[in-house]
Protein backbone atom coordinates (compact mmCIF):
# COMPACT_ATOMS: atom_id res chain seq x y z
CA UNK A 1 0.00 0.00 0.00
CA UNK A 2 1.37 3.40 -0.93
CA UNK A 3 1.75 6.35 1.42
CA UNK A 4 -0.88 8.18 -0.61
CA UNK A 5 -3.37 5.32 -0.10
CA UNK A 6 -2.64 5.23 3.62
CA UNK A 7 -3.11 8.99 3.82
CA UNK A 8 -6.45 8.73 1.98
CA UNK A 9 -7.69 5.90 4.21
CA UNK A 10 -6.76 7.79 7.39
CA UNK A 11 -8.38 10.97 6.10
CA UNK A 12 -11.59 9.18 5.16
CA UNK A 13 -11.61 7.32 8.47
CA UNK A 14 -11.53 10.69 10.24
CA UNK A 15 -14.30 11.97 7.95
CA UNK A 16 -16.44 8.95 8.88
CA UNK A 17 -15.81 9.46 12.60
CA UNK A 18 -16.58 13.19 12.45
CA UNK A 19 -19.75 12.63 10.43
CA UNK A 20 -20.90 9.77 12.67
CA UNK A 21 -20.30 11.80 15.83
CA UNK A 22 -22.17 14.75 14.35
CA UNK A 23 -25.10 12.63 13.19
CA UNK A 24 -25.48 11.20 16.69
CA UNK A 25 -25.67 14.74 18.13
CA UNK A 26 -28.00 15.93 15.35
CA UNK A 27 -30.35 13.00 15.98
CA UNK A 28 -30.49 13.83 19.69
CA UNK A 29 -31.16 17.51 18.94
CA UNK A 30 -33.89 16.61 16.47
CA UNK A 31 -35.57 14.44 19.10
CA UNK A 32 -35.33 17.28 21.62
CA UNK A 33 -36.79 19.71 19.05
CA UNK A 34 -39.67 17.30 18.40
CA UNK A 35 -40.37 16.97 22.11
CA UNK A 36 -40.46 20.77 22.48
CA UNK A 37 -43.09 21.22 19.76
CA UNK A 38 -46.10 21.05 22.12
CA UNK A 39 -44.56 23.85 24.22
CA UNK A 40 -43.72 25.88 21.13
CA UNK A 41 -47.23 25.40 19.75
CA UNK A 42 -48.65 26.52 23.10
CA UNK A 43 -46.38 29.59 23.02
CA UNK A 44 -47.48 30.42 19.47
CA UNK A 45 -51.16 30.01 20.34
CA UNK A 46 -50.72 32.29 23.38
CA UNK A 47 -48.81 34.89 21.36
CA UNK A 48 -51.59 35.19 18.78
CA UNK A 49 -54.40 35.09 21.35
CA UNK A 50 -56.43 37.95 22.81
CA UNK A 51 -55.03 36.92 26.21
CA UNK A 52 -51.50 37.86 25.12
CA UNK A 53 -52.75 41.30 24.08
CA UNK A 54 -54.45 41.77 27.46
CA UNK A 55 -51.32 40.62 29.31
CA UNK A 56 -49.16 42.90 27.17
CA UNK A 57 -51.32 45.93 27.89
CA UNK A 58 -51.40 45.16 31.63
CA UNK A 59 -47.64 44.70 31.74
CA UNK A 60 -47.22 48.22 30.38
CA UNK A 61 -49.36 49.56 33.21
CA UNK A 62 -47.61 47.82 36.07
CA UNK A 63 -44.13 46.70 37.07
CA UNK A 64 -43.58 42.95 36.92
CA UNK A 65 -41.00 41.44 39.25
CA UNK A 66 -40.47 38.28 37.20
CA UNK A 67 -39.13 37.55 33.72
CA UNK A 68 -41.71 38.46 31.08
CA UNK A 69 -39.85 38.60 27.78
CA UNK A 70 -42.74 36.66 26.28
CA UNK A 71 -44.66 39.94 26.42
CA UNK A 72 -42.20 41.83 24.26
CA UNK A 73 -43.55 42.46 20.80
CA UNK A 74 -40.58 40.86 19.07
CA UNK A 75 -39.23 37.97 21.17
CA UNK A 76 -41.82 35.32 20.31
CA UNK A 77 -42.27 36.50 16.72
CA UNK A 78 -38.52 36.42 16.08
CA UNK A 79 -38.20 33.02 17.75
CA UNK A 80 -40.99 31.58 15.57
CA UNK A 81 -39.45 33.10 12.43
CA UNK A 82 -36.04 31.69 13.37
CA UNK A 83 -37.52 28.25 14.00
CA UNK A 84 -39.29 28.36 10.63
CA UNK A 85 -36.11 29.38 8.79
CA UNK A 86 -34.13 26.68 10.57
CA UNK A 87 -36.74 24.09 9.59
CA UNK A 88 -36.55 25.28 5.96
CA UNK A 89 -32.76 25.00 6.05
CA UNK A 90 -33.08 21.45 7.44
CA UNK A 91 -35.55 20.52 4.70
CA UNK A 92 -33.23 21.85 1.99
CA UNK A 93 -30.28 19.95 3.43
CA UNK A 94 -32.31 16.75 3.76
CA UNK A 95 -33.53 17.09 0.16
CA UNK A 96 -29.93 17.43 -1.03
CA UNK A 97 -28.91 14.40 1.01
CA UNK A 98 -31.81 12.35 -0.34
CA UNK A 99 -31.10 13.46 -3.92
CA UNK A 100 -27.43 12.50 -3.77
CA UNK A 101 -26.69 8.99 -4.87
CA UNK A 102 -23.76 6.95 -3.62
CA UNK A 103 -21.24 6.83 -6.45
CA UNK A 104 -20.10 3.25 -6.51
Amino acid sequence: MTQEQIKTIKEQEQNLKSASDFLEKATALLEEWKSLQPKIQSLEAYYYSPQWQKDYERSNQTSLDFPHGVLSEDAVYLFLAHQQQTAIDYIKLMANILDSKPSK
